[in-house]
């Protein structure tokens, strides 16, 4: 068995993840355009031509059966510019919800989870309240958001 460096590992699950959260997502899409986060934690990826690799090409893998692929433009933008300071939105609430996974011990991090939770109307953003609800009862309750938890195999 080799042995990977921390970096490696986070690099990997990090594209594991995506994948999933992208496949997951993409049912009705093709021709999209996805703008990903310029990395810091895993510079020297390979996340970009991963994804046009699984989702930029017409007919094959993940746009199997689709004239146009699921995204006809992927690229890696900086969040900090003003004109992607959307993608900061995406930050915040996965900050909220790893709160709930981590407690921190800032005050202002704990204060934002409860401000989004009430923003949100959300009673939890827990990994035991989203897990033991079925998918029916998350549309239900919750039609707009819904949180999704992944733990990767140990292999």
């Amino acid at each position: 068995m080799r042995s990977e460096s921390n970096t490696i590992k986070a690099a990997r699950a990090y594209k594991k993840f995506a994948e999933l959260l992208l496949k997951s997502n993409i049912a009705d899409i093709s021709g999209g355009v996805l703008y990903a986060d310029r990395l810091s934690r895993c510079k020297g990826d390979e996340f970009i031509p991963l994804i046009i690799e699984l989702f930029g090409k017409p007919n094959c893998n993940y746009s199997v059966g689709k004239s146009e692929p699921v995204f006809r433009y992927v690229q890696e933008v900086d969040t900090a510019l003003e004109q992607y300071h959307v993608g900061q939105i995406g930050d915040i609430l996965q900050g909220a919800i790893l709160c709930e996974l981590v407690p921190p011990k800032n005050p202002y991090k704990r204060k934002l989870n409860r401000y989004v939770k009430q923003q949100l109307n959300l009673n939890s953003l827990g990994h035991a309240y989203w897990r033991n609800l079925p998918k029916w009862k998350q549309d239900l309750i919750h039609p707009k958001y819904q949180v999704w938890y992944w733990k990767p195999e140990i292999v």
